[in-house]
């Protein structure tokens, strides 16, 4: 099953190579990666405090040529359709085709303001660039981690808003394993905290036999869009069945074109009877 989301680009330009530096300041990695080509994969971060529900920050692990660009993209979720903000800095290659080849910085390259408001918890990103300006606020998370933080409250919040299908009693035993892991009580971002808790409860979803479904993978078996993600592996695979009509993995179309006599040419138009 595919999980590939629909990606549009806003912007592209070029930028510092040191921008990228002042956005890993200010960002939480993840142990997540995406391909942004054939042969080169960047670490999805995200910014400190601002979920990546709104936002993710692409950036390479290792310094980047000096023909550095900043893309400006909107992000379709394949799972809920929601847009979100993507920005990704990458290098680039100066024999990449014309068409698609960058817009200058303004004056000469790419110029950023980040403005935090911890008053009211949110945060400013602009960027200028040759032609345009790319400018928005992000809500910022309110809870400050600290020693006195109930790690075990997080993870039970996330299972409360995404996983309440996994049985209470089980949350709890996982929550408690995971607040008393090393990695989880050095951490002081509430962000990636929420994103490693839901990583766990997504592990034990699975492993208790459930699974997530994309919007294109509910559509195809018969679910339709307001169906819930997570659904039991048994009824998936018997949907799935049940939308093939028979056990081959043939759709009804290729099944019934199989049993007539009749010969047909496949054009760009549709099947055409011979």
């Amino acid at each position: 099953m595919s999980k590939r989301a629909v990606y549009h680009l806003e912007a592209r330009f070029i930028v510092d190579p040191s921008l990228i530096e002042t956005f890993r300041a200010q960002c939480s990695p993840s142990e997540r990666y995406t391909w942004v080509s054939n042969t080169e994969r960047l670490r999805i971060h995200t910014f400190k405090g601002v979920p990546g529900k709104h936002l993710d920050i692409l950036l390479p692990d290792q310094e980047t040529s000096p023909f550095t660009v900043c893309e400006i993209g909107v992000r379709t979720g394949c799972f809920d359709g929601k847009k979100r903000w993507r920005l990704t800095f990458r290098s680039w290659k100066v024999q990449n085709t014309e068409g698609h080849k960058p817009s200058h910085g303004y004056p000469d390259k790419g110029k950023l303001l980040i403005e935090e408001n911890n008053t009211d918890h949110v945060a400013l990103i602009a960027l200028w660039y040759e032609g345009g300006m790319w400018a928005q606020q992000f809500p910022r998370l309110r809870y400050l981690v600290d020693n006195r933080t109930d790690l075990v409250a997080i993870f039970l919040n996330q299972w409360k808003d995404w996983y309440k299908f996994i049985p209470g009693e089980d949350a709890r035993q996982a929550a408690e394993l995971w607040a008393a892991l090393p990695h989880t009580k050095s951490q002081d971002d509430i962000v990636v905290l929420n994103r490693t808790a839901s990583s766990a409860l997504y592990d034990l979803a699975t492993n208790m036999g459930w699974r997530k479904l994309t919007l294109k993978d509910r559509e195809r078996i018969g679910l339709g869009p307001e169906s819930q993600q997570w659904q039991r592996v048994e009824r998936v695979d018997q949907l799935r069945l049940e939308s093939t009509s028979n056990a081959s993995g043939c759709g009804d179309y290729t099944v019934k074109a199989a049993a007539r006599d009749n010969h047909y040419i496949k054009t760009a138009y549709g099947l055409i009877e011979e």
